[in-house]
Formats: structure tokens, C-alpha cells, sequence
């Protein structure tokens, strides 16, 4: 069945791609089990599938028991193209999103899941809500409701009017401090001469290394990277808002690519399926090897934060 949010996903973009970034990441590292886009959840109105989480992963730490359930709000800055003063609008997307994952988090879940939760900012974003940028960084790894921690927690309490979310600042501190606010990559090229936003590279980055692990980075020119980039970003619009678990699907189209480009390499008298079959046997061992390096977090950067003896 179609679902009822793709319908309603113009603008997405940037979320999307944000998305395909960390499918790609956490391919990389063998740890992804499952991933979904715009996953759809029951809040407390009782209205099923009335709220959805913007970027759901299930990550296998290596080495150790249980998962992490990593949730994303992407926020983009959609709300404030007419340059109203946050504390202006009933609700804003920053103060929209703590909502959403103070609700989800809010949902039963395994005993042995974790649940992370992160909140990306859009680069340009962050010009619009400087104030609350900087609070947010005052927050951002504190752990005891003291010193600038307080100030900063107090003003954006008030700042966002989460009076009828939260009985006091202290209450809202406690779970601020639970969500990792950062920034990703931009989406705007930095200058003339380039054809490609830094959020576009690091995605190529990604396909050009997942290439070289299937030893399929040859026949870059026939199969640039880019078409795969754009096939991973159709397909994960097609299935927003699903309860599917999206990894197998993205991965079948990986390994169509990379099997076109293996045959392209050694000539179109190779037979799709015995190159397709010895790649998917190939990943199926690659998946067992653990990489080199671990893919925690590596798609997001920090807030800048300031020590606790400076004044805000």
C-alpha cells in the first residue's frame, strides 16, 4: 500500500539525503540492521501512524549484546522562510522536534535496545535560531542542572514555551541533554566552479568506498557514481513513511549497480547472474569481517560549545 506521507514529502530533499548518508555509513561498517525514513509511529493521541520519526536506524554494536535504536529529526528551516521571530509562532520546528522524540521515547521498546536520539540542523538553520543554537551548545554534554547549563536551559525553556511540555526548566534539561544536537554537511555548492554540494560529495565519498570493498570501481565512467547516488534517493522517497525494514531493497540496488559495473569491466559476454550471484556471495563473507574503523557518528558534526566559566 502507497504510503500517506510520501504524499506530503515535497521539500524532503535534504532529509533524504541526510538519510542515504547514514544508510551508506553504517553499511560501510557492517553494523546497520535495519533502517527506515519517515517511520511512522502511534503518539498519545491514540491515532495510528499519526507522527513519524524522520530517520530510524537499528544498529548491532560490534563486539557486544543487544542493539541501538537510532532516531533522527532532520530539521531544515522549512517554518522560518518568512523570518518570523521564533518565539512568534505556536510552534516551530526545533520545538516540534524534542516534542516528537520525547514521544518516542516515551514508546516500550526491548530490554536490550538503546535508544540514541539526535537532532540534525541543516547548515543554513542555524543562522535562524543562533539564540537557541547557543543554548543548546551550553547543554550539549552537560549532565548536572548547574552553572551556564541552567541559564542557557532556563532561557530556551522560555524561549520555546515548553510550559505545557515540561513542569519546570530542570525537568526539560533532563531531556535536552539526552538528545545530541548537530549540524551535518551543507547542501549549497560553496562556490561557482563546483557542480556539487559538500552533503552530495560525502555521499559519492561513501559509493566510491562501498566500490572499491566489491572491487566494483571500475567502468566509473559508463556507471558514475551519481546514478546510484540517484537511485538510492528515488527509492527511499518511494518508501517513506513505511514500516519496512528499507536495507534489503537499497542493497539489491547497490548490487545491480555494482554487477553492471563488474560486467561493463569484463565485457558484455559476462552473464548477469553468475556475476550477480558471485557479488552477493562475496558481501555475504565481507559482512562477516569486521572494518577497520568503527562508523559511529561520523556523519554529523558538534555544536560549538563553550566552557562552563564563560557567561552567556
Amino acid at each position: 500500500m502507497a504510503s500517506t506521507i510520501y504524499a506530503t514529502r515535497s521539500g524532503f530533499l535534504y532529509q533524504d539525503c541526510y538519510a542515504i548518508l547514514e544508510f551508506l555509513t553504517h553499511y560501510l561498517a557492517r553494523d546497520l540492521v535495519e533502517f527506515h525514513v519517515d517511520y511512522p509511529f502511534t503518539g498519545r493521541s491514540g491515532v495510528k501512524n499519526q507522527r513519524s520519526i524522520d530517520v530510524r536506524l537499528i544498529l548491532k554494536p560490534l563486539n557486544e549484546n543487544g542493539n541501538i535504536e537510532r532516531v533522527c529529526g532532520v530539521k531544515t528551516g522549512e517554518n522560518f522562510k518568512k523570518n518570523l521571530p521564533i518565539s512568534d509562532k505556536e510552534s516551530t520546528q526545533i520545538k516540534e522536534a524534542f516534542r516528537e522524540l520525547k514521544e518516542y521515547a516515551s514508546l516500550s521498546r526491548p530490554d536490550n535496545t538503546a535508544l540514541e536520539m539526535y537532532m540534525i540542523i541543516r547548515p543554513p538553520l542555524r543562522e535562524v535560531i543562533a539564540e537557541v543554537w547557543g543554548y543548546l551548545g551550553y547543554i550539549d554534554g552537560r549532565q548536572v542542572f548547574t552553572g551556564n547549563a541552567k541559564t542557557a536551559a532556563t532561557r530556551l525553556y522560555r524561549k520555546l514555551g515548553f510550559q505545557t511540555d515540561f513542569p519546570s526548566a530542570h525537568e526539560m534539561f533532563g531531556f535536552v541533554k539526552r538528545v545530541k544536537v548537530r549540524d551535518s554537511y551543507k547542501d549549497i555548492v560553496d562556490s561557482m566552479a563546483e557542480s556539487s554540494s559538500p552533503i552530495d560529495d560525502a555521499i559519492i565519498r561513501k559509493i566510491e568506498k562501498i566500490g572499491g570493498e566489491f572491487y566494483a570501481d571500475a567502468a566509473e565512467y559508463q556507471m558514475p557514481s551519481e546514478l546510484l547516488f540517484s537511485r538510492l534517493i528515488l527509492e527511499c522517497q518511494k518508501m517513506a513513511g513505511l514500516t519496512n525494514n528499507f536495507v534489503p531493497r537499497l542493497e539489491e540496488i547497490m548490487i545491480d549497480f555494482f554487477t553492471k559495473r563488474k560486467i561493463i569491466h569484463k565485457g558484455w559476454e559476462t552473464d548477469y547472474k553468475t556475476t550477480h550471484d558471485e557479488l552477493v556471495n562475496y558481501i555475504k563473507g565481507w559482512k562477516k569481517r569486521v572494518p577497520v574503523a568503527s562508523a559511529t557518528n561520523q556523519t554529523v558534526t558538534s555544536p560549538t560549545t563553550s566552557s562552563e566559566g564563560e557567561q552567556i
